[in-house]
């Protein structure tokens, strides 16, 4: 029995160095411990991708930190890096068929662990932190606000313009850009209410926003409690979202050829403006949607018109305007009209002829 144990020891002294010195080598998240998961022989694999936002239905991605994800069985691991918006993949871009553990950390705070069972094509996976407030800032004079404009079916919305007032002031934001991020600065402390200011795109907010900014670098939106940061303070209102009005109105059809004469490629995007009386050069022209795509070998199909006159423009053309005698008259640049205008009335579709882009 002796002799046993006495050779049992022996072994422990030469392994148990080795199995300190792998753990050493390979901690949990470290990239030495990062594996490519390879596939086994005939095992399917799948897309998997997600997200770190701050907290639960704010928005606010977390911009900074790792995701850790193990595979369970294996105890194989992945160290993922959380990229620009939020975003993380793991490094190929696809896992296995299997069970994964996804854990996210940032600034010293992880989230809850979260189960994926991955089984299908994409899955889109969101994790969520709670991080501490950042450290006491001295009060500012003004701050600059920020958010993402989506319809309620979680689309961005472009090209839409927003209001924000308190008594008296009033201010007029930067139209919101592709992906529907908007940008309202130096705002001063105060109790606000955000607003559609023109709701020709055909959505509605119902009831304006409620901001309150307090000179404490702190503001509430909705009730909800929101943080200033970076350099100017800046607070992200994250997504605010917009209903689609049912417009009732009419329809204009047709066919657009480019300049080389053929059909205008399927899915380029163009936008219909509206004024309500033919040849009115003094109401300014406003877009109906903020952009309508070209269907398959030109064909175009623009619906919920109101009664008017309507034109089809490139996307990225503005009307212009000068003053004529004591009135200011609007026009467009002959190379950004695609189709010149044309009568829409409420219940009616309206067909243009084939028209070409002329330079």
């Amino acid at each position: 029995m002796k002799r046993l144990f006495t050779l049992f020891s022996i072994c422990l002294l030469f392994i148990l160095p080795l199995v300190l010195t792998s753990c050493a080598e390979n901690p949990v998240g470290s990239d030495k411990a990062a594996s490519a998961f390879k596939p086994k022989e005939n095992q399917n694999t799948y897309a998997l991708f997600g997200s770190v936002n701050e907290l639960l239905d704010t928005g606010i991605p977390v911009e900074e930190g790792v995701v850790y994800l193990q595979e369970i069985g294996t105890g194989e691991t992945q160290t993922l890096p959380i990229r620009a918006g939020g975003y993380f993949k793991p490094a190929d871009g696809t896992l296995p068929e299997g069970d994964y553990i996804l854990q996210a950390e940032s600034k010293g705070v992880k989230s809850k662990a979260k189960l994926c069972m991955l089984r299908s094509d994409i899955t889109d996976i969101i994790l969520y932190i709670d991080l501490p407030s950042d450290p006491a800032v001295p009060p500012a004079k003004s701050y600059n606000i920020k958010g993402k404009l989506l319809d309620s079916e979680n689309n961005y919305i472009k090209g839409m313009k927003l209001a924000i007032k308190s008594g008296n002031y009033k201010k007029e934001t930067a139209t919101s850009i592709i992906n529907g991020d908007f940008l309202i600065e130096s705002l001063p402390p105060g109790d606000y209410e955000i607003e559609v200011k023109d709701d020709s795109l055909g959505y509605d907010a119902g009831s304006p926003y409620r901001l309150q900014i307090s000179s404490e670098n702190k503001a509430m939106l909705q009730g909800r409690q929101l943080n200033a940061v970076g350099t100017p303070l800046t607070f992200n209102l994250g997504n605010l979202v917009f209903s689609k009005k049912i417009l009732p109105g009419g329809s204009l059809e047709g066919v657009i050829l480019g300049l080389d004469g053929q059909p205008l490629p399927q899915g380029t995007p163009v936008v219909p403006y509206h004024v309500r009386k033919a040849g009115d050069k003094h109401e300014q022209p406003t877009p109906i949607w903020s952009s309508v795509d070209v269907q398959e070998n030109g064909f175009l199909s623009v619906s919920k018109i109101p009664p008017g006159e309507v034109l089809i423009a490139r996307e990225g053309a503005t009307p212009k305007s000068e003053i004529v005698g004591d009135q200011k008259e609007y026009f467009f640049d002959a190379g950004d009209v695609y189709v010149g205008w044309h009568t829409v009335q409420a219940g009616y579709t309206t067909h243009f002829p084939t028209v070409n882009i002329q330079p």
